[in-house]
């Protein structure tokens, strides 16, 4: 061996090790993700389906056809060892290995008959409802929230992603920590938008009695229908302008009253 290789094979071989043990553990990881289906049914009382999923996306549909019973199925996707599941009425949830490297969830889709009253809750990922007429309150930590065609009163929440909503006409409380709010085609009297730094839209198809809409930071933009006794306007921010042609009529009963921490402020007539 000259002095050259020697040289080479002393340098040569920490660096190796050392490449193996920064990308050797993904290498693993990759070849050891997997997933498998899960499908469950559970029994529905005649309160509602409470149900708290662990992790990963969820999907509500109101097409069962049978209001006793409620259809979950889905997929669980892991690295390196299988998690076991646990599910009962009130839920179901992973039991993810020592070794988990973040990436053990549920995709889950529940199938419920439209007239069931729902509650929902599951650890971060996104959430959607439709076709459901019953009540329904549905939060996740931290993905987005969508819901379309819900006549009820409709309670949605998330820890930070956005929640965009379409077609509702019974109350309406949205939440998100940090997420813009977008809502069109909403028939609800009484409307509820809160984010704690994001933009709130909203587009009301039908007077409303009572709206409040606030962002820490965000911009604010609503546009309702002609009221037949007018509104009252209030509308303030820590920063940012004052806009749009809809002012307050004296002796008005519906309210609309918007904040924001900094953002401008749009109230319109359509």
């Amino acid at each position: 061996m000259t002095p050259g290789r020697g040289v080479a094979l002393v340098l040569g071989v920490p660096v190796a090790v050392a490449l193996i043990a920064a990308g050797g553990f993904s290498v693993v990881q990759n070849l050891g993700r997997a997933s498998f289906p899960v499908s469950y049914q559970v029994p529905v009382p005649p309160s509602g389906l409470a149900m708290n999923l662990s992790g990963g996306n969820a999907t509500v549909r109101g097409d069962a056809p049978s209001a006793h019973t409620a259809q979950v199925s889905g997929t669980v996707s892991y690295d390196l060892a299988r998690p076991s599941v646990r599910h009962d009425a009130s839920g179901i949830s992973l039991n993810c290995p020592g070794i988990d490297t973040g990436n053990c969830d549920l995709d889950a889709t529940v199938d419920v008959a439209a007239s069931t009253a729902v509650t929902l809750t599951t650890g971060g990922g996104d959430l959607s409802v439709s076709g459901v007429s019953g009540v329904v309150s549905a939060s996740t930590d931290g993905g987005n929230v969508t819901a379309t065609g819900l006549p009820g009163r409709v309670t949605l929440s998330t820890g930070g992603g956005d929640v965009t909503v379409s077609q509702l006409s019974g109350p309406v409380s949205l939440h998100t920590d940090g997420g813009n709010i977008t809502a069109t085609g909403i028939m609800s009297t009484q409307v509820s938008a809160a984010t704690g730094g994001g933009d709130v839209t909203l587009t009301l198809t039908q007077a409303p009695h009572d709206l409040t809409v606030s962002t820490d930071g965000g911009n604010i933009t609503i546009v309702v229908p002609p009221a037949p006794g007018g509104y009252i306007v209030t509308k303030t921010t820590d920063g940012g302008n004052l806009g749009g042609h809809l002012q307050s009529t004296p002796g008005a009963t519906d309210l609309i009253t918007a904040h924001s921490g900094g953002g401008d402020i749009t109230i319109s007539q359509s």
